[in-house]
């Protein structure tokens, strides 16, 4: 069972704050009204901690079977490029989203954690998802 845990930007200092339960045993006055971002549980392929609002670069493959003899098949990862995109929640699950892809099309994050990476978040670099 995953923990819940949220991060908080507050926006007059710049920065997150992260913390551990529910919204209300929140003591800081100074983050009311700000926009809480829930842990998803995932970690990205460096161990570092996935949250709502994260910008990751996803490395996008498939693969191909190859009749290596008769009957017998190997498959190939062929490596298609980078995607990069935001964490978002769609109920019920955590979800990343990429800018041509529409809200029916995005795909659950549970597939293939060991390929994104964070890079950034939409308070501190907004500007990756352009």
């Amino acid at each position: 069972m995953r923990k819940i845990k949220f991060r908080i930007w507050n926006s007059k200092n710049k920065r997150f704050v992260y913390f551990e339960g529910i919204f209300n045993k929140l003591d800081d006055t100074n983050l009311i009204g700000e926009i809480g971002q829930q842990y998803t549980g995932l970690k990205d392929k460096n161990g570092k901690e996935i949250y709502e609002g994260d910008i990751i670069k996803y490395s996008r493959c498939h693969s191909e079977s190859i009749e290596i003899s008769k009957g017998v098949f190997t498959s190939k990862i062929i490596e298609d490029g980078d995607e990069v995109g935001e964490i978002i929640f769609i109920a019920p699950c955590f979800c990343w989203s990429y800018e041509h892809k529409r809200h029916d099309d995005i795909e659950c994050m549970s597939v293939a954690t060991n390929r994104y990476e964070i890079i950034g978040n939409i308070f501190e670099n907004p500007e990756l998802l352009k």
